[in-house]
């Protein structure tokens, strides 16, 4: 089961299944910004080593900054960055707002304990037995049909062994 807030609403899925191009995207960007990030650090290293006469009070009349270049260079760069915070943020923004108008939704109220056993086609004993156990299996078909997993006794007993 997840972790609940305070009051036990709304419940926080943890471990949601998210599609795989949310993956994807996720892994290009990271892949990005770390490509990025490492450039400009290699070019402050390079800078700093063609700095190296200047700590030993020799001339620095042939360093060579390069900024101007270095600034046409990252132009691009600093565009799709652009493009890219602009989308995360307004898919940010989306998701802020489905998830406050499910805040605003009342909770829902508790199934009593036989009505949920008999759903799962359980007996309240095996119900209050099943929420003892750290790890519960069921699955959900298309027609919202709730099925325990079958191997969830043998899991359990092999846990508390």
């Amino acid at each position: 089961m997840s972790e609940m807030r305070q009051h036990g609403w709304p419940p926080i899925i943890s471990d949601a299944k998210r599609p795989v191009w949310i993956v994807w995207r996720d892994i290009a960007i990271t892949a990005f910004a770390w490509t990025v990030f490492f450039f400009l650090v290699a070019r402050e290293i390079d800078l700093a080593w063609q700095a190296r006469p200047l700590l030993s009070g020799g001339s620095v009349n042939h360093i060579d900054t390069g900024l101007e270049e270095f600034l046409l260079q990252v132009q691009p760069t600093l565009q799709i960055i652009l493009v890219l915070v602009t989308i995360l943020g307004v898919a940010t923004l989306a998701s802020r707002r489905r998830r406050n108008a499910a805040l605003r939704q009342p909770q829902p109220t508790p199934v009593p304990d036989r009505e949920l056993a008999s759903d799962l086609g359980l007996g309240e004993r095996e119900l209050n037995d099943m929420r003892r156990q750290k790890i519960i299996a069921i699955d959900v078909d298309a027609q919202g049909k709730v099925a325990l997993r079958p191997d969830w006794k043998s899991s359990a007993s092999n846990a508390n062994k």
